[in-house]
């Protein structure tokens, strides 16, 4: 059994609220377990739970694969971390601003005084935790890390611009004092190092600002830096390639690393890479190697043909092709299926269960549906309902489990149930290719077949294909 996460309360602050939030958007997801969003992610199950446990920031790439992962709103999380990150910055210039100033600080002799090393445990650390130095020397890390996050004025971390101030005289300060009358000056230069820092920190939080706000905009952060002359975060996510004009259709990125292929498969040579949130307009699909879908985890064998060449799973992006588009060839792709039977047993030792067995040309997922009264006679208008939706990855031979305990009442009234096997490229993808029969129950192997109206057939393979319901 799982081990119960630690509770969280939002009103403890930002970062307690965002990884609260977090933790939601898994569970609107179905609470998948950390380690299928990890296999959907390209994280390790530890750094997604940790991006919701509310003790640090995750990275911005840890934050919108665990959201893509569930499903989320990336674009969303991507401005919800930008704030967050603002807003720590706020807080931590708001802390190095609260430091005491000189004249508060204790009486010692100027010779003996020393600057404080950054590499030093605070006092307060120590006391906090004890008689554990080691834990007192980990916190400080932690703070030291977060330091280095700010970019300094020249681009590089707060600490590096502090290590390069210079006197008056234009010489950088030593990082040692001596014990002549001298070096009682050099000292009183670095009490006032505290203030200094401040106002650099606060000048860079204003710069972060600048950075960040026009993002949440929907302007682009890299044209702010260049007409205000700043240097850009790391945190800048890189440009979404652009080849002009538009496809046929558009979908969105939403894992780590999205890859376009040179032909339709996971072993195919790597063309380029997309980050997420990328806009992908594409020319049109078609089918290659079954991969599970990145948010639902069904299967689905369509690829998309980028605008500019390679081509991209579909389980990977946000979109569909429009309704009625077919696909067309492309290097390394696979024939459409082109025709589907299936079978009924028993399987030995079960009253109550049938397996249904699907075969025929070309064949990736099939999807089984039947026309039966979802909730039994207390509603009692029948419609087509999705059986299952497998491929021969996880089920060799598209087998099928069909449970009939719901429908027992049913079969006793009607004396049959018809059911399809249809042939379908994914998840809301059916190829109008199907096979339609009569089950009746203790009937085994072949199945008398079923006459379906266009309508009928289309209703049965839509429902056949459709994303399976997981509550």
């Amino acid at each position: 059994m799982a081990r119960k996460p630690r509770p969280i309360d939002p009103t403890e602050g930002p970062l307690q609220a965002f990884a609260y939030d977090l933790r939601a958007v898994r569970e609107d997801a179905g609470s998948p377990t950390y380690r299928v969003l990890a296999a959907r992610a390209g994280f390790g199950a530890t750094t997604l739970s940790d991006a919701a446990g509310g003790v640090r920031q995750p990275s911005l790439e840890v934050t919108l694969a665990y959201v893509g992962a569930c499903g989320g709103d990336v674009e969303l999380w991507e401005r919800r971390w930008h704030a967050l990150e603002q807003e720590l910055t706020e807080r931590r210039a708001e802390t190095e601003s609260e430091a005491p100033a000189d004249g508060d600080a204790p009486s010692v002799p100027a010779a003996r005084a020393e600057p404080r090393s950054e590499s030093r445990p605070e006092p307060e650390a120590e006391a906090e935790c004890g008689p554990e130095p080691e834990r007192g020397r980990e916190k400080e890390r932690e703070r030291e890390q977060d330091r280095e996050r700010i970019p300094g004025p020249t681009g590089g971390p707060v600490g590096a611009a502090v290590d390069g101030l210079a006197d008056d005289g234009g010489e950088v300060l030593p990082p040692a004092l001596g014990d002549g009358p001298e070096d009682a000056v050099e000292a009183g230069r670095f009490r006032r190092l505290p203030a200094v820092l401040t106002v650099v920190v606060v000048a860079l939080a204003v710069g972060v600002s600048a950075l960040v706000l026009p993002k949440m905009l929907g302007r682009s952060a890299s044209g702010v830096a260049a007409s205000a002359g700043a240097t850009p975060s790391a945190t800048v996510v890189p440009p979404c390639a652009d080849y002009g004009g538009s496809g046929a259709f558009s979908g969105t990125t939403y894992l780590t690393t999205t890859r376009v292929r040179a032909q339709p498969s996971i072993t195919a040579d790597t063309l380029q890479q997309y980050t997420p949130g990328c806009r992908v307009e594409f020319m049109g699909y078609c089918i290659g190697e079954v991969v599970s879908d990145g948010t639902s985890g069904t299967p689905d064998m369509r690829w998309f043909q980028v605008r500019g060449g390679g081509v991209t799973s579909s389980a990977v992006i946000h979109g569909n092709p429009p309704k009625g588009m077919k696909p067309t060839d492309c290097q390394g792709g696979v024939g459409m299926p082109s025709a589907i039977s299936f079978t009924v047993s028993q399987p030995m030792g079960s009253m109550d269960t049938v397996e249904l067995r699907a075969s025929g040309a070309q064949l990736g997922i099939v999807g089984y549906a039947g026309y039966f009264v979802a909730g039994g006679l207390a509603a009692p208008n029948p419609q087509w309902q999705q059986i299952g939706f497998t491929d021969q990855k996880d089920h060799p031979s598209f087998v099928q489990t069909w449970r009939l305990g719901p429908v027992r009442s049913e079969l006793a009234l009607k004396g049959d149930i018809t059911v399809v096997a249809v042939a379908c490229m994914g998840g809301e993808g059916p190829t109008g290719i199907y096979d339609a029969r009569h089950y009746r129950p203790g009937v085994e192997g072949e199945l008398p077949a079923a006459e379906l109206s266009p309508a009928e057939a289309a209703a049965a393979s839509i429902a056949a294909c459709g994303f399976p319901r997981t509550g």
